[in-house]
């Protein structure tokens, strides 16, 4: 059906670079296991920026592939946490084309505390004075645990997607 197009606007996630390997696994199985299931594609940019406390995964796929992908990745990240003892929170981090940003904050902040609410998480973005011309996006940084982080980002991906197809 309709439904089962992939949106064209990719999921843009930025993680800790010390998670990568776990979230491709042995020989990349993990993010095989995970493309499967999902039905999406993931690319992990790991050659990009070297040395870089973060490296950017990007996830192809229906709303609903894209969401379950990134709970996958959430879930990953907070395991492997426990396992090599790190002890800061991890936060999911989105990133997103300023131009599709207006309309997830919207008036004073309104969709944005909204969304805060209705998901029981903390939400913040980058400001604009980081933007340059060679990078276009602000961050999303939303902090909760995998279940609230989880459902932040469906309502976040919904008004970017919104605004998206707007704009085209």
């Amino acid at each position: 059906g309709a439904m089962a197009k992939p949106c064209d606007l990719p999921l843009r996630l930025l993680v800790p670079t010390q998670f990568v390997g776990a979230i491709i696994g042995k020989e990349g199985a993990t993010i095989r296991n995970i493309t499967k299931q999902t039905q999406s594609k993931i690319d992990v940019h790991r050659k990009e920026n070297a040395g870089a406390a973060e490296k950017s995964i990007t996830i192809l796929s229906t709303p609903e592939g894209t969401s379950a992908a990134c709970k996958s990745i959430l879930e990953i990240m907070h395991k492997e946490a426990q396992d090599i003892k790190f002890t800061e929170e991890i936060p999911l981090k989105i990133l997103a084309h300023n131009n599709f940003v207006g309309r997830l904050i919207g008036d004073d902040g309104r969709n944005l505390k909204k969304i805060e609410q209705d998901t029981d998480t903390k939400i913040t973005i980058s400001p604009l004075q980081e933007l340059t011309l060679y990078n276009p996006e602000r961050t999303i940084t939303v902090k909760g645990n995998v279940e609230t982080c989880a459902k932040a980002e469906e309502e976040i991906m919904k008004k970017i997607r919104e605004s998206y197809e707007n704009d085209i």
